[in-house]
């Protein structure tokens, strides 16, 4: 589905879309048929439905070539949101629509991200983290249940890097020896 999205707002047309996507999964002969390429119009007209039904804000983007002009205003949120960290001398790193922040800022981001969204969009949007944090497990005291807790401590852990690697004691070497001298 995120493909057909896709497609649908880079398409000039939903018909133009369907052709693109029917593409993207052609099957080259010998090859099992990628079930995905046998989709009809038809069927994929009712999946554009449904998509209309849970998203009708974007009725009027599909089909109508918005894509490049979608990933300018969301390069607009993403400048705002580094201009704001510079401002405040505090390191941002953008990964496509994605940044990554130190961890003591992670609220800050958040207020950043739905002021920009705010300001350039005149609506506030919520996000997502997709990574588990110190705090976001302390948070979970609250709930005083230890299970729980405990559960999220040890995922944590789990994925905590277990030592530093030569690279990036190199670059962290690097970098202090920059931002000192700076």
């Amino acid at each position: 589905m995120k493909m057909a999205v896709m497609m649908l707002l880079n398409a000039h047309s939903i018909s133009k879309a369907y052709f693109a996507l029917m593409n993207t999964y052609k099957t080259p002969k010998g090859e099992a048929k990628d079930p995905r390429s046998t989709i009809t119009y038809s069927e994929f007209e009712k999946y554009v439905e449904a998509f209309i039904n849970k998203h009708p804000s974007l009725e009027n983007l599909i089909g109508k070539d918005q894509g490049i002009r979608l990933m300018y205003v969301d390069s607009q949120i993403i400048e705002a949101i580094i201009r704001n960290f510079i401002s405040n001398k505090l390191p941002i790193l953008c990964v496509h629509d994605s940044i990554i922040v130190e961890e003591q800022h992670v609220e800050l981001a958040r207020a950043e991200m739905k002021a920009a969204t705010n300001k350039i969009l005149g609506t506030e949007l919520s996000f997502d983290q997709n990574r588990l944090t110190y705090d976001v497990v302390q948070g979970t005291f609250t709930y005083k249940d230890k299970d729980f807790t405990n559960h999220y401590f040890d995922h944590f852990r789990s994925v905590l890097p277990l030592e530093a690697t030569t690279r990036h004691i190199t670059n962290l070497r690097t970098f202090n020896n920059w931002k000192t001298t700076t």
